[in-house]
């Protein structure tokens, strides 16, 4: 474990000076910017590690295994479920998560947000956009994010705090500068909107790739796995 957590906190250094820089050419504070470590399939000791570096948001995408790590790791952390959420595995996701990233229908906003009631709970959301229509990936069609925003307004126990992207892979991560950027303005015309259930809090979008492309056009929030952990174990 000892060379397993040598390499994880050079990493951590590694990828917070790349978020330094990243934020310096946007004009951006790199203190706003929210690293996530994405610790799905990873043990628990390597989260412990990764805390000991300085992070204190992590990503999980499986309900089992999330059930089982969340439970075996105590530290002050945030967690963060960013994988596809079935609705019969809504529950133990909101007993143990403090924020769902992957919210891509009413159905799913509306079973959160009868569970957290349920749990006296109050659960932060947002809504994951599948901007290109890839069949590939889950999200919301552009034009449906203010419908649900609309439908969503009079849910007291969800509170959607902002949008999240998986975009395309290109080899080249410039290439989706485009859909950051369109993420970017969505957000803001919601904004201009009006929603009695919205805050423009997080735009998370960014991964190990193409962060840096991501922080250009406005991510706060970056979700990194491969530059943290390595290779993902497979499950």
């Amino acid at each position: 474990m000892e060379d397993s957590a040598d390499f994880i906190l050079y990493n951590i250094r590694e990828v917070k000076d790349r978020i330094k820089l990243a934020a310096g050419r946007a004009g951006t504070d790199p203190g706003s910017i929210t690293l996530m470590a994405v610790s799905k399939t990873h043990p628990a000791e390597y989260i412990e590690t990764a805390h000991r570096g300085g992070i204190s948001d992590f990503g999980e995408s499986f309900a089992q295994e999330a059930k089982e790590k969340v439970d075996q790791v105590d530290l002050p952390v945030k967690w963060h479920f960013v994988g596809h959420l079935q609705k019969n595995k809504v529950r133990p996701v909101v007993e143990r998560f403090d924020m769902i990233q992957s919210v891509d229908s009413m159905g799913l906003l509306a079973r959160i947000d009868k569970v957290a009631r349920q749990l006296g709970k109050i659960m932060e959301v947002l809504l994951q956009v599948n901007l290109t229509g890839e069949e590939s990936k889950y999200g919301l069609d552009p034009g449906d994010v203010k419908e649900i925003l609309g439908r969503g307004e009079t849910l007291e126990n969800v509170k959607i705090q902002g949008l999240m992207l998986i975009p395309p892979y290109y080899d080249d991560p410039w290439k989706n500068r485009g859909n950051f950027a369109a993420m970017r303005e969505l957000a803001q015309e919601i904004d201009r909107q009006g929603y009695a259930n919205w805050s423009n809090r997080y735009l998370s979008m960014g991964m190990t790739d193409d962060f840096e492309v991501a922080i250009s056009e406005g991510s706060n929030m970056i979700r990194v796995g491969r530059a943290i952990f390595g290779t993902r174990r497979r499950k």
